[in-house]
């Protein structure tokens, strides 16, 4: 449950090392945790230190301006006199120095989180067992956490978890490797504390030591790939080719309709988690409009646009091919002035590590899996990469193109979406990769409504979905858990 109340439901003290310098796995952890406070509408207890305390407590107020819910109501931090804070804000609450400032920090949470550690964290642990408060050490950061981890597990029964089962815990015991790997590992931290203080069991009974889960999760859930389209016909030929995929169920924080499917990674059960969002029309308003809201619920590694678009016949560019965008070139604002008009170039870069595997994609035995007839039988589709122009106007003039090919004589092709995607993905507070691939319906030219481009359309959106797809094969990014796998 991802929401931000004014008064939190519950209270979580997060305790840890305090030192300046962090180690990574720890430093992501902190961060994760503190945003995922936030997300979960929890309230953060902590000792006001160095370290642990100041990224949480940053990471968790961040999260709550984007939310647009205070602090003050939702931060506790208890320092000893004559001692101030590391992060300056929310209920500052001063208790003399000694055992009093742990057990004031135990004593006003629901359950306490251990990150890491040098030796006054196993106090904070030691006070929270004397006190009966659950206690979830992250043993991956090491330290005071992993100790407590180990007791805690040896000693299971003698301790306050009601709901928690030993085996459900022990599947936080992850090498925080990576910012990602930190991230499931805290997904499923709150999966824990929810069913722990609220009763909401996770959607998965046997968590195993690897954080595997079933294709039917929660909603914060992390996916690798957004694929987004902007027509019903571009939906049809990527769902098409998608194995089992399902509609997920609707969420009245959100009116989008979204299509889910895992695409299998060859032998061993591996796959990608893939999402589909069809937007809800056409233009860069929507497509960021869409994208934002699927940000906030999927939270994806990369978003893919998928789709067609018309291309340049200057450069080469004919019906039935595919353009690759090395990056997008949103044209949309403008200046009007009496001299004409001056476009205010915005250029949004294409994710580097997809533009790489398009790039050395060798071969073409992907064509082989394209299921629409070319209408121009014999001509087999060529790949382009370079820059596209992304804006609201439906182009269907040579004279406009060549306008704008005076100022980027590399463009490829121009569409309507990728400027509001692309824009919501790098404005996002964890932002994902972007990614573009497009198969040419027409040239934007005055013969974009004729008879043989509506015949060429099906075919160009069955090219674009099938190299996705067969660029996904290629496994260009590593699984989500593969530093564990």
């Amino acid at each position: 449950m991802e929401t931000s109340p004014l008064a939190p439901r519950k209270w979580i003290l997060v305790a840890g090392t305090g030192r300046n310098k962090l180690p990574p796995g720890q430093q992501f952890a902190a961060q994760a945790v503190g945003r995922a406070l936030a997300r979960h509408g929890f309230g953060l207890v902590t000792g006001g230190w160095v370290g642990v305390d100041k990224e949480v407590t940053q990471a968790f107020a961040q999260a709550l301006q984007a939310l647009g819910a205070p602090l003050s109501r939702s931060l506790k931090q208890i320092v000893p006199r004559p001692d101030q804070p590391a992060f300056f804000g929310g209920d500052v609450i001063y208790v003399d120095k000694g055992p009093q400032e742990w057990v004031e920090t135990v004593r006003r949470a629901h359950a306490v989180i251990l990150i890491g550690g040098l030796g006054g964290t196993y106090t904070t642990y030691k006070i929270a067992q004397d006190e009966r408060v659950p206690v979830f050490p992250l043993a991956g950061t090491g330290g005071d956490a992993r100790q407590a981890f180990d007791e805690l597990l040896e000693t299971w029964g003698q301790h306050k978890h009601g709901r928690v089962q030993r085996e459900e815990l022990t599947s936080l015991d992850v090498p925080l490797l990576t910012e990602s790997t930190a991230e499931e590992v805290v997904d499923r931290l709150f999966e824990l504390l929810n069913k722990e203080l609220l009763g909401q069991a996770p959607p998965h009974a046997t968590p195993s030591k690897a954080l595997r889960k079933p294709k039917a999760l929660s909603k914060n859930e992390r996916i690798d790939f957004l694929l987004v389209t902007a027509l019903p016909e571009e939906r049809d030929a990527l769902l098409r080719k998608l194995p089992a995929y399902e509609k997920v169920a609707a969420r009245k924080d959100d009116v989008h309709v979204y299509f889910r499917a895992d695409l299998p990674l060859g032998k061993g059960g591996k796959a990608y988690r893939l999402i589909v969002l069809p937007l809800l029309g056409m233009g860069r308003v929507n497509a960021a409009t869409a994208t934002v809201d699927a940000l906030k619920r999927w939270r994806p590694r990369h978003v893919v646009l998928v789709g067609i678009a018309g291309g340049i016949a200057e450069r080469g560019v004919k019906v039935g091919d595919l353009l690759v965008s090395e990056q997008v070139v949103d044209y949309e604002l403008q200046k009007l002035t009496d001299k004409g008009v001056q476009v205010r170039w915005s250029v949004h870069k294409a994710s580097r590590r997809l533009y790489a595997a398009a790039l050395n994609m060798i071969g073409d035995a992907w064509t082989r899996q394209v299921e629409v007839s070319h209408p121009s039988e014999g001509h087999p589709p060529r790949l382009h990469f370079g820059p596209i122009a992304s804006g609201d106007k439906v182009i269907a003039s040579s004279s406009v193109l060549a306008e704008y090919r005076n100022v980027w004589p590399a463009l490829i092709g121009v569409e309507m979406e990728a400027a509001g995607v692309a824009s919501a993905c790098f404005s996002a507070a964890r932002p994902p990769e972007f990614f573009m691939v497009r198969g040419v319906s027409d040239l934007a030219d005055p013969h974009k409504d004729s008879a043989e481009v509506a015949h060429a359309r099906p075919y160009a959106c069955d090219v674009a979905a099938t190299y996705v797809l067969e660029l996904l094969r290629g496994r260009p990014i590593p699984l989500l858990r593969a530093a564990e796998e």
